[in-house]
This record gives structure tokens, C-alpha cells and sequence, in this order.
């Protein structure tokens, strides 16, 4: 900024060739249609891994031995708790609201009941249908 103006960065279309972020999670070779989560192809995920592994794949960088995948499959229920305000969001929400709409809001409410946001470990919920189970019908979820 010199003359008062701020300096807008060159437009390009669908954003080809700009990259959003940084990040050790995932690389994407659009392109090529490669999709990897830590180095791993996703296919390759998708035809071996359990959900489990890959949570477990995003959040410590490696892939769980099996001591540690049973361990992690039974701690991984205690962060789908969500608290009693969140819960009354995604009740008050319109029968006909699209569900997304509703997660998207309950999980942006999610910040005022935590200490630390920022990473995948500090948000309560795992997956999305967990945020639904008990709260609208099963077909909304």
C-alpha cells in the first residue's frame, strides 16, 4: 500500500495455481487425481484402512500399530460427547434444514465450549452422524 490503495493480489480463475494452505495432512495433485492424507493415497485408504486407521493416520502422522488402533478405537467414543447447548442447536434446527447446515452450526458453537481450537484432537466430534444420533431422524443424518 503506497498511494492509499491497497495492492489486490492477480485474479485467477478457479483459483488455479494458488495455494490455500500448508499442511502436512493432505497433498492434492488435481490434475492427476491424487488425493493423498499423510503421504498416503486415499484409494489405497479407502480399500485397506479403517476409519479408525485414518483418524489415527491424521492425527499422530503415521499409521497405529495394533496395540495402539485398539486403544485408540476405545477412546475414540469419550470425543463424540457434545454439550447440552449443542445439542439444543441441532434440535432447533428446521426439520427441513439440510443437514450440513445444521453441522456446520453446531460445530462453529463447538469453539465457545472448548479451551484450545485448532486442531483435529480438541473438537468433540468425530463424524458427522455422531452429531445427529438420537437428535433428528436417521434419514436427515
Amino acid at each position: 500500500m503506497t498511494d492509499g490503495k491497497m495492492d489486490l493480489p492477480a485474479f485467477s480463475p478457479g483459483l488455479k495455481g494458488v495455494i490455500g494452505a500448508q499442511t502436512a495432512l493432505s497433498s492434492i495433485e488435481g490434475q492427476n487425481g491424487i488425493l493423498a492424507y499423510r503421504g498416503i493415497n486415499i484409494h489405497e485408504l479407502a480399500e485397506r484402512a479403517t476409519y479408525e486407521e485414518v483418524v489415527y493416520l491424521l492425527w499422530y502422522g503415521r499409521p497405529p500399530r495394533r496395540d495402539e488402533l485398539a486403544a485408540f478405537k476405545k477412546e475414540l467414543p469419550s470425543h463424540r460427547g457434545l454439550p447440552a447447548p449443542i445439542v439444543e442447536i441441532l434440535r432447533a434446527a428446521p426439520q427441513d434444514a439440510a443437514p450440513m447446515v445444521a453441522l456446520r452450526n453446531a460445530v462453529s458453537h463447538l469453539s465457545y465450549f472448548r479451551d484450545k481450537i485448532g486442531t483435529a484432537r480438541t473438537v468433540p466430534l468425530i463424524s458427522p452422524s455422531s452429531a445427529c444420533q438420537g437428535i433428528r431422524p436417521p434419514a436427515a443424518c
